[in-house]
């Protein structure tokens, strides 16, 4: 079976962390996370919690529907 990545949402989180001039280690200190943890949302390989999507949007100050929208492309190309 094919590993499923969301490719869109780690780069649309990576877009937003670096506009912000946040690390990797900040924003997971933030949303109450390991930094490793963090680092495999960016890459794609795990997706967050409804409630760390929230965190997250709150955090780099994007609208919770941007991360949704964009998880929601990546399940449509993962069929």
């Amino acid at each position: 079976m094919k590993e499923k990545r969301y490719k869109n949402m780690g780069k649309l989180l990576k877009a937003k962390r670096n506009e912000k001039g946040y690390t990797q280690n900040d924003v997971a200190k933030l949303i109450g996370c390991d930094r490793t943890t963090y680092t495999y949302y960016e890459n794609g390989k795990i997706v967050p919690s409804v409630f760390t999507i929230y965190k997250m949007a709150g955090i780099l100050r994007i609208h919770y529907k941007e991360l949704f929208d964009v998880l929601y492309m990546d399940y449509l190309e993962g069929d």
